[in-house]
């Protein structure tokens, strides 16, 4: 069943009274950087609610989940499970899904109370309950039961009634647990709204008031669910039930093949439910929500009109938590500010340093797009800025010209440059927004700055969302172990003082620490770095050779053989490089990209979508096609949680593109 945001609380009091005292959540998590950020989250609450839970990375749903369910009372899949017919294993526990991902299969839309889909999109077109909810499996009584009462037009306009009442009756049999069977009686004259509800309840015993409470939720949370099918319900009295079916599969055909895409961040939605219980005014708890909406802003699955959307919630929630200046804060927290800078008196001689109060708030103000600025120097910031290297052209000899023409008319000398921006100095620093606003245009910069948030980490010490977003993702990245990995971000996410200084040019040489075991979030700063400039690297190489072969309906190209290139985020942030480069210089036009990595004995497959204008979005179709030409032809594939993304064995790569391309050919 799907849950409407403004009853996602519901479903958290809901795993409270499944776990009871003695339950258990067994949360499986995808290493992504905004499930992490939404698993700190809900640990946090479970914790707060004394429940007790247990974090895994998910690597394997089937056997993960299969694992979870034999040991936990419930288990919540974070980032992942929304598109995979779960009811095929489910295993007697309640599952409860936040992702992003769509579509959400219909099979887990339609599973009742078993799987608890949060849902944050006005969907108006879901096919209704039946077989095929896949949209790809064959029934042999398809045909056969055209006919019959279960596919008569009166029934699908029903299929919504019908989930309450089996989700009622499923808490009737369950009528061992003590709690759920005082839940489950109730007075029908307590309340006539629920009238409708009240009349399927057993009698209500008078000293159960407070579980009648918690049962008038739930039964809330089903009957103000909307309708999931009103185009069936408007025409169901015109068809023949042998149309009515026919309808229905190409509503079900149609669904699918839209194409993928995404909805909130996990993240977003775990703090969306946080707001809604008690916690809403713990800033850690919102600083992961920015940290979750950024990663997914910078990993392309927010376009900009979603990411400002978000992005505007996140501000409010800011300054309803701390209603300071912002800019104030911001300025005080990035340079030194002496006490004879706010007097008049003009003393001179030694200034005192004033320190700024406030350690662990998150505060939003417009930000600069440059990579790592406040734990690089500024020139590295630039060059390895997506927005500021693809307008200036940067991999050309004479892109980087233009860059240090323009920090020369700016009054930047090289040499403060290409020091580290903590160590610039203050005047430099303050001075930097006034100078670009006046000379960027000129070199045809646009779009320098986004709305960012940031977090005080101590005196002089600020760390965006992105600086946070790019240090967990790269740690996810980097390595071989997925659950030192996993639990490397997890602690960089957790860490709320990283390194004032750092020199992220030598591995050996971190100032102030950065250490993997001393500082993991100083460690992945380090390796966000590293990775930017692979995949600049990757991109330029690929430039130089013209190594990207255009086909009639699309292009693809290898990008090499080191093992971090093949991780799917990783060529997700390649691929929106290369289509921003080609939006600057106009010579792509339409066509979608394939780009090809070698892992191992695979090949890591993945496809985009071409969009005319950065941050823009479109559904992504690629899933359709590679599972198309997977079945069409033999050989080793394996598909992921992202449907736009396959793994084929090395020595069926070649033959997969070629048909790939002739069935999109002959389509």
């Amino acid at each position: 069943m799907k849950l409407e945001i403004e009853y996602w609380h519901r479903g958290y009091q809901q795993i409270l009274r499944d776990c009871g005292q003695d339950g258990s959540v067994w949360i499986l998590c995808r290493p992504t950087v905004d499930a992490l950020c939404a698993a700190r989250i809900l640990s946090f609450l479970l914790r707060a609610d004394h429940v007790a839970h247990h974090l895994q990375c998910c690597t394997n749903l089937e056997e993960d989940l299969k694992q979870a369910s034999a040991v936990a009372t419930c288990v919540v899949l974070l980032h992942m499970g929304a598109p995979q017919n779960l009811t095929k294993w489910y295993q007697g526990r309640q599952i409860y899904v936040l992702d992003p991902a769509r579509p959400v299969h219909l099979a887990n839309i339609h599973a009742n109370r078993d799987i608890v889909v949060f849902w944050d999109i006005d969907e108006t077109e879901i096919p209704s309950d039946g077989e095929n909810l896949s949209g790809n499996e064959s029934s042999e009584s398809e045909d056969d039961d055209e006919s019959s009462e279960e596919d008569e037009p009166s029934v699908a306009s029903s299929d919504h009634d019908e989930g309450e009442f089996e989700y009622q009756d499923e808490n009737d049999e369950n009528a061992g647990d003590p709690q759920q069977h005082r839940e489950e009686n109730q007075d029908d004259s307590d309340d006539d709204d629920d009238s409708s509800v009240a009349r399927t309840k057993k009698p209500r015993r008078e000293d159960e008031e407070e579980s009648h409470e918690q049962e008038r939720d739930t039964d809330t949370m089903e009957e103000t669910e909307p309708t999931t099918e009103p185009t069936a319900e408007s025409t169901s009295s015109l068809l023949t039930p042998r149309q009515w079916q026919q309808d229905r599969r190409q509503r079900i055909e149609r669904y699918y093949s839209a194409g993928s895409y995404y909805g909130a961040p996990a993240a977003f939605v775990a703090y969306q439910l946080a707001t809604q219980l008690r916690f809403g005014d713990h800033t850690t708890l919102l600083w992961l929500a920015c940290v979750g909406v950024t990663d997914a802003y910078w990993h392309g699955r927010l376009d900009l009109t979603g990411y400002s959307t978000l992005a505007l919630q996140l501000r409010q929630a800011c300054q309803k938590l701390d209603a300071d200046d912002s800019d104030d804060i911001a300025m005080r927290a990035r340079n030194t500010v002496y006490a004879e800078q706010l007097s008049s008196s003009g003393a001179t001689g030694e200034r005192t340093k004033l320190s700024l109060r406030g350690t662990g708030r998150v505060f939003s103000q417009p930000d600069y797009k440059f990579f790592l600025l406040r734990f690089s120097s500024l020139l590295d910031a630039m060059m390895y800025s997506d927005t500021v290297s693809t307008q200036l052209q940067l991999y050309r000899p004479a892109g980087m010209n233009k860059l240090k023409e323009l920090l020369a008319k700016m009054g930047f000398p090289l040499t403060e440059c290409q020091q580290p921006y903590a160590f610039m100095k203050p005047a430099l620093r303050r001075m930097l927004a006034s100078k670009l606003q006046e000379y960027a245009e000129e070199y045809g910069l646009e779009n320098l700055e986004y709305t960012s948030f940031l977090r005080i980490t101590g005196y002089q010490s600020v760390l965006s969302a992105a600086d946070a977003a790019h240090a967990a993702a790269a740690l996810l990245d980097f390595g071989s172990d997925k659950d030192d990995m996993f639990n490397r971000a997890l602690d960089a996410l957790q860490s709320n003082a990283p390194p004032r200084v750092m020199d992220l040019q030598n591995e050996d040489n971190l100032v102030n620490g950065g250490s993997l075991t001393g500082n993991p979030l100083g460690y992945g700063l380090h390796l966000a770095m590293k990775l930017q400039k692979k995949i600049f690297a990757a991109a330029a190489s690929l430039m130089e050779r013209n190594a990207i072969t255009s086909l009639a309906h699309f292009r693809y190209a290898y990008v090499g053989d080191e093992p971090v290139l093949a991780k799917p985020a990783v060529l997700t942030r390649l691929a929106q490089y290369l289509f921003q480069l080609h939006r600057v210089n106009g010579k792509w036009v339409g066509r979608p990209l394939i780009l090809l990595a070698k892992d191992d004995d695979f090949y890591t497959v993945a496809g985009y979508e071409y969009t005319e204008k950065a941050g823009d979005w479109v559904r992504n179709r690629w899933g359709q096609h590679f599972a198309l030409a997977a079945q069409s032809m033999t050989g080793t594939f394996s598909f992921g949680h992202d449907s736009h993304v396959i793994r084929v064995g090395s020595d069926d790569v070649q033959r997969f593109l070629e048909q790939l391309h002739y069935l999109m050919d002959s389509a």
